[in-house]
């Protein structure tokens, strides 16, 4: 099997400035030539032998008549034997392109698109509902993971050129090449006929279903994911086409010939390709829209990558960047929307959250493109954007939360909170740089340590002024039995709240470090209080009922157990 991706060079500008100016080149895949190539290489000699002989009786033949024969050579007979591709070998080219892209095919889970006029197909309503059950893969990475790169797909042993037919053109070419000024009479041929092997090009991609109408309707996941195909698949015959030609030895169908007749061949063809990532580049993108945005803005890439036009490309890229950096903007609006709306007062994680996390899941997985996009004269850095987000959702979510009860609202943002920043530890650390990774930490780090002091204050503060002892104050009975009763309501009450395993850990030793030692120190000045009193006695008043009295041991393995029950 031949790889054709492996690129080793890039064709920046073609040879014959005024027949081709405007066509970009494109880059040719470099081949490894298989058995089979190596006899079709033999083959082609003994063609050409068989047909320079024939040649050599017709001229015998038509002696009086040479010269008009070898200018109609170029101009009739040129017209019919300038097309040497394929057709059946270029579709069989074609189909094991798309059988490649498609082993490594991946769903695509989004609502829709956007025009360049911001209309879209979906209601954020919709997405609302569908999000929850769809767009958090945890199980299943694969559906974040970008398409392959069109240098990595594989045509197999199957070559597009049509060598008999190659043979003849040579023959004339080489019969042009003896007069004066043959290489600029060759361009100009090249030229008159160029619509020959233009229009072959555009019918056969047409033919197959590579139409560029379709790339253009992006309003569910199968035209996604048929745009990503048809970008790289017709990019990558191309790449395929030209490093076929670059192959060929021909004495007088040197590569500035071979340069010249490709961009001709293929000029409406890469002019398609560039008028459509220039339309996708230009849409604007929902916040549900990530995942779409970042597949298809891969595959422009490495269609911008085959085209060597550094003038297309920086447009492209410019135009891919300024919608990219608004995609956060929408990302905002898409929270504070669903965070401001009717919800359900719970304690869980909410549905932005999880939304934020997939979406830096994403943008980790596709990093490669997104610090493409992401130049270094970017208006704002992508870590500051990335920040700028964070914060939002934090305020969106703390307001969010203003109308919980105290105990229940420090636990709703302590469970949004540490889920956030342990879950996209990793994604962060590759899609920003160090220092501005550190930025986010910190950020977030600040949020949780504040959530949990004022979780500590306004729920166990109570508890811990029952068994607190002030100067001069004296312990007593009764408030052992209120310290009781509020410590049990808050262990009956929040049993079952706190859902990560490491944050409940962190509450556990946090909630034992803020009332042990006082209800420690209550204990042994009310021993000394009452003497010679028994412990019995103790326990019976504490809320009048036996077997209610803990030791301060005892009061921590309670709270051990706080969190993983209701009872």
């Amino acid at each position: 099997m031949k790889a054709f991706g492996r690129c080793t060079r890039l064709l920046v500008s073609l040879i014959r400035p005024a027949a081709v100016a405007a066509a970009p080149a494109i880059a040719p895949a470099q081949p490894q030539l298989s058995t089979n190539q190596q006899e079709l290489r033999s083959q082609q000699s003994a063609v050409k032998e068989e047909l320079q002989s024939q040649q050599s009786t017709l001229e015998v033949e038509l002696q009086p008549q040479q010269s008009t024969f070898e200018e109609d050579s170029m101009t009739e007979e040129g017209f019919l034997l300038v097309n040497i591709w394929n057709t059946g070998s270029l579709k069989q080219c074609l189909r094991n392109l798309i059988a490649c892209f498609k082993k490594i095919n991946h769903p695509i889970q989004f609502e829709a698109a956007h025009s360049p006029n911001g209309s879209s197909c979906s209601s954020p309503t919709q997405f609302e509902y569908t999000y929850r059950d769809d767009l958090v893969h945890k199980n299943n990475n694969d559906q974040c993971q970008p398409f392959k790169s069109l240098f990595l797909l594989d045509q197999g042993d199957i070559y597009p050129i049509d060598y008999g037919k190659l043979l003849q053109l040579e023959d004339m070419i080489h019969k042009q090449s003896v007069k004066p000024g043959s290489q600029q009479l060759l361009y100009d041929l090249f030229e008159e006929n160029s619509n020959v092997v233009d229009s072959f090009l555009c019918d056969f991609f047409n033919s197959v279903g590579l139409s560029i109408d379709a790339w253009t309707c992006m309003v569910d996941c199968e035209s996604a994911k048929r745009c990503v195909m048809n970008f790289k698949v017709m990019a990558g015959l191309l790449c395929l086409m030209k490093s076929e030609l670059n192959e060929v030895e021909c004495v007088s169908f040197d590569q500035d010939l071979k340069d010249c007749y490709f961009a001709l061949c293929a000029r409406q063809p890469i002019q398609n390709l560039i008028d459509a990532a220039d339309l996708v580049s230009k849409w604007k993108w929902s916040a549900s829209d990530i995942y779409p945005m970042l597949i298809l803005y891969e595959a422009i890439a490495d269609v911008l990558r085959a085209i060597s036009d550094p003038n297309v490309s920086s447009r492209i890229f410019l135009q891919m960047q300024v919608n990219f950096e608004g995609i956060f903007d929408r990302i905002k609006i898409f929270i504070g929307a669903n965070l401001n709306g009717s919800c359900e007062i719970t304690h869980d994680r909410h549905p932005m959250t999880n939304f934020l996390i997939h979406s830096m899941e994403l943008f980790a997985n596709h990093n490669s493109i997104v610090r493409c996009i992401f130049v270094a004269d970017a208006t704002s850095s992508l870590g500051d954007l990335v920040l700028e987000v964070i914060r939002y959702w934090a305020d969106e979510l703390k307001r969010h939360s203003d109308s919980y009860a105290e105990g229940k609202r420090y636990i709703f943002l302590l469970n949004n909170m540490t889920h956030f920043t342990w879950e996209t530890k990793k994604p962060l650390q590759v899609l920003v740089p160090n220092s501005e990774y550190g930025k986010i930490i910190e950020f977030l780090e600040s949020l949780i340590t504040m959530y949990t002091t004022e979780y500590l204050v306004k729920c166990w503060g109570p508890v811990g002024k029952c068994v607190e002892l002030s100067s001069g104050s004296k312990p007593c009975l009764a408030s052992l039995g209120e310290f009781i009763l509020h410590f049990e309501a808050i262990i009956n009450c929040q049993g079952t709240w706190v859902l990560e395993t490491n944050l409940k850990n962190k509450l556990r030793e946090e909630i034992k470090n803020y009332i042990t030692p006082c209800y420690r120190t209550f204990l042994q000045e009310l021993r000394k209080k009452l003497l010679l009193r028994s412990m019995l006695l103790i326990r019976k008043h504490c809320s009048g009922q036996q077997g209610k009295y803990m030791t301060a041991e005892q009061l921590d393995n309670h709270v051990d157990n706080l969190f993983e029950s209701g009872t």
